[in-house]
């Protein structure tokens, strides 16, 4: 598989390309079946996630595809009640404080549907193409949980940080340990890489995340077989991309705002990931092709670098943009 043999610094035929959220939104195929299912009815029903799984993989010719799913479905196991509600997006009705009652549930039974779903996948997608599980990263989950959804400027996760950092890490202690019985349920059922989304670990500064943050990331990469490889990804967080890599992924994330000339080097060539911005797929493609390039050259025929953007696809997107995009990344890489 291209993915697999970039992410361990081999040589690959072309640049493998996937997109984060390339089954989504920007579809419509996936708004016409949203219009008849809810986010989480479709998040839990094994066929309709393979179908969307394997016809967005297949629409835009990616060399993986990810499993439809969420960040934030961790969070239910955890005792949290968890509702994606239209136009306003994840809310968490009972946002964690210090009298929080986690369950003791059985991760393998919470998430059969994911094990099916990942199962059913596998087998429907080609074999040469690699199936990416995933999970939410410690500290973005717990936003989520201590925010009761999304926020504008984390003003309770700073105060529980800071003031509370035993109600903090008790959180933070819950989601690790339920994360890696979550990925490894996902390696069981067939994934073939991981990807540990930290979506707003960017607004801490490098100090916080090591003492706070990085403990837990490394002890879900350590849980790990060594034989599956992994992705870190986080945005806004060039600032912490030395730190991230202390937690041992296999390959570390770069969102857009990161360049690969400068930062590459001072990875030590780390296999790395990244990094278009999405709203360049909203232009002209003569306008994507010339970022292309750019980051092409960047990466100077390299191994270990696999093509995605620097977030997710964003849904006004035409997906003939992204059609060519991954055409085009094959050509201009094709050895």
């Amino acid at each position: 598989m291209l993915l697999l043999d970039a992410c361990n610094k081999q040589p690959t035929q072309h640049v493998p390309v996937w997109l984060m959220r390339q089954a989504g939104r920007y579809m419509q195929e996936y708004r016409d079946l949203r219009a008849k299912v809810s986010f989480l009815e479709l998040c839990k029903s094994p066929e309709l996630v393979c179908e969307t799984t394997v016809f967005a993989c297949e629409t835009i010719r990616a060399d993986a595809a990810i499993i439809f799913a969420d960040i934030l479905l961790i969070t239910e196991s955890l005792g949290f009640k968890l509702e994606f509600a239209k136009n306003h997006g994840p809310i968490i009705h009972n946002p964690y404080n210090a009298s929080h009652a986690f369950p003791e549930n059985d991760i393998r039974t919470d998430y059969k549907y994911l094990s099916e779903s990942i199962s059913l996948t596998r087998a429907e997608l080609p074999q040469h193409k690699a199936l990416i599980g995933f999970a939410g990263a410690p500290f973005t989950v717990a936003t989520y949980c201590i925010e009761g959804g999304k926020s504008k400027d984390f003003a309770k996760v700073h105060h529980m940080l800071h003031k509370m950092p035993d109600i903090f890490d008790l959180l933070m202690q819950k989601i690790t340990t339920a994360t890696i019985e979550y990925l490894q349920l996902q390696i069981d059922a067939g994934a073939n890489c991981l990807q540990l989304f930290d979506s707003w670990v960017g607004i801490l500064d490098s100090s916080t995340y090591e003492k706070h943050i990085l403990p837990h990331v490394q002890k879900i990469f350590q849980a790990l077989p060594l034989d599956i490889p992994t992705i870190y990804f986080g945005t806004r967080s060039k600032h912490l991309l030395k730190s991230m890599l202390k937690a041992v992924p296999t390959v570390i994330g770069l969102d857009a705002d990161t360049s690969i000339q400068s930062t590459w080097p001072s990875l030590n060539y780390h296999p790395i990931q990244g990094n278009l911005d999405p709203l360049l797929l909203l232009e002209d493609f003569s306008v994507i092709a010339k970022q292309v390039d750019r980051i092409l050259s960047e990466v100077n025929n390299r191994p270990g670098y696999i093509f995605n953007l620097g977030h997710g696809i964003v849904p006004q997107t035409p997906v003939e943009n992204v059609i060519r995009l991954v055409e085009y990344v094959h050509e201009k890489t094709t050895r």
